[in-house]
């Protein structure tokens, strides 16, 4: 049997694998990034060494035009400029050795500059020497050697320069390539995840959503009394908890067949043996047997009133148990509710004329499609109750109210109510209700059932059943829908 992972590392797969592939996911995407960032700043860095080569040949050119002019004229103004530029050169030849450190190639051209620019500034060193010293007829001898030290620096700036653009020159195709690979990783990376997440779903899907389907499955089919689908697959706790619900089922499975045949046996070993105690009990009581003693008469008569409440009690039970199992079939037909009623009335006519309440039923031409037997022990229910606990001289009211969508029938009692609290709980099983008021003290105590089975057989009508109070009127209405 395959075993799943428990819960626990489930979640920590559902977790985890997301999380690391979005810490690689955004590693090799910064190194990307970096990558792309370096080229663009090594074609910003040439660009600024040539910037500053070519500004050094500049302020060479500039230094030397302010000394031949300082030469002529001793303008102060010619001197600070030369001055100046002579300072900017060491300037721009500090740049441009920070810009091309670490680059090989590069250093070695810029020390070839620098030997040229050294060699350059010493030229015009010596020329100055020669203006402030009052020979400047000399430097005449000097123009061969200037000359070839500034062609000597121009061709080192254009080398230098050369080799800078010559890297420069790949940089565009560079810095393209970069932006394609990191757009390229994007469109993966997101594919990656969209696939990632989908095979996650469709593990978690196929495996602990399915099982938990069928969990939710199971308890649906155990409450209508059908077959569980085959335990789930697995080592996990969804598939220990799969294994307590079966072994659940099977104990209630048991115990629903431990009950039906303890229903079997009330029906068949004690019903019909409290059947025969019954009849023979009413023979001694109507003096068949002969005349009783009035001791002997009443002793009989109470155990003749405590046999048939044990009789009823079983028939009670029995149809709950018919109920619950899902026994209960309903013999449908259409039937007018007035002779419903008067039928109803006949059955508790005597009860109720014992206790002297009268008992009016609305005339009415409405229709039922029902269970006529069924609803008649519903009815007889509601209306026993409600002559056992209105009081005596009183009336009890049965109507009924047709619409288009259903019929309703309502039985309306001058009792003492039922109590806010219980209003809830009247229709539970083994729930008996003390009224609101004094009974009187003949009033039966029943099963506790009566109600429970009226609810039954009502909802198995597709129906409703309730109770309400009569506010501001003393009593109490019991109805019921279909």
């Amino acid at each position: 049997m395959t075993r799943s992972p428990n819960l626990f590392v489930q979640g920590l797969i559902l977790v985890l694998v997301p999380v690391l592939f979005q810490i690689v996911f955004v590693v090799l995407l910064t190194g990307l990034l970096k990558e792309a960032e370096h080229e663009v700043l090594e074609e910003n860095r040439a660009k600024l060494a040539i910037a500053s080569a070519h500004d050094l040949l500049h302020r060479f050119y500039q230094s030397g035009t302010a000394l031949n002019l300082y030469r002529y004229t001793s303008d102060p103004e010619a001197l600070s400029r030369h001055r100046q530029n002579k300072k900017g050169i060491s300037t721009e030849l500090g740049n441009i050795e920070k810009l091309v450190r670490g680059h090989s190639a590069e250093m070695s051209s810029f020390r070839d500059l620098s030997k040229a620019t050294d060699d350059a500034s010493r030229i015009l060193d010596q020329a100055f020497g020669m203006i402030e010293g009052g020979q400047a007829d000399r430097m005449k001898y000097l123009g061969p050697e200037i000359t070839e030290c500034l062609r000597h620096l121009l061709n080192e700036v254009d080398h230098f320069v050369a080799l800078l653009e010559s890297g420069n020159a790949r940089a565009p195709e560079e810095q393209a390539r970069s932006r394609q690979a990191v757009v390229s990783f994007l469109y993966i990376g997101s594919l990656v995840n969209l696939s990632l997440g989908v095979a996650l779903v469709l593990y978690f899907s196929g495996g602990t959503v399915r099982r938990l389907k069928v969990l939710v499955e199971n308890t649906g089919r155990l409450s209508r009394n059908e077959t569980l689908l085959d335990p789930v697959r697995g080592g996990d706790e969804i598939a220990h908890l799969d294994g307590v619900f079966h072994d659940m089922a099977d104990s209630l499975s048991r115990a629903a067949r431990h009950k039906r045949e303890l229903m079997q046996m009330v029906s068949h070993d004690l019903k019909t043996p409290l059947s025969s105690v019954q009849i023979a009990l009413s023979s001694l009581s109507d003096g068949i047997y002969g005349e009783l003693p009035e001791s002997a008469l009443k002793e009989v008569r109470i155990s003749e009133y405590n046999t048939n409440r044990l009789i009823y009690m079983i028939r009670d039970l029995l149809d709950i148990e018919r109920i619950e199992a899902g026994r209960l079939e309903l013999k449908r037909s259409s039937f007018a509710i007035a002779e419903f009623f008067r039928d109803a009335v006949m059955i508790v006519g005597a009860f109720a004329e014992r206790r002297r309440i009268e008992i009016k039923n609305q005339e009415t031409a409405a229709s039922l499609d029902a269970d006529r037997e069924r609803l008649m022990q519903v009815m007889v229910n509601l209306l026993s109750n409600a002559v056992k606990f209105s009081p005596r001289e009183s009336t009890v009211v049965v109507e009924a109210e047709e619409t288009m969508k259903w019929t309703e029938i309502r039985v309306i009692d001058q009792g003492p109510g039922i109590p806010v609290a219980s209003l809830d709980s009247i229709f539970e099983r083994f729930n008996q209700v003390d009224s609101e008021g004094d009974q009187d003290s003949d009033s039966e105590r029943g099963t506790g059932l009566g109600l429970s089975i009226a609810r039954a057989i009502v909802e198995a009508h597709g129906g409703t059943i309730g109770v309400r109070n009569n506010d501001p009127e003393k009593g109490s209405t019991f109805w019921f829908r279909i």
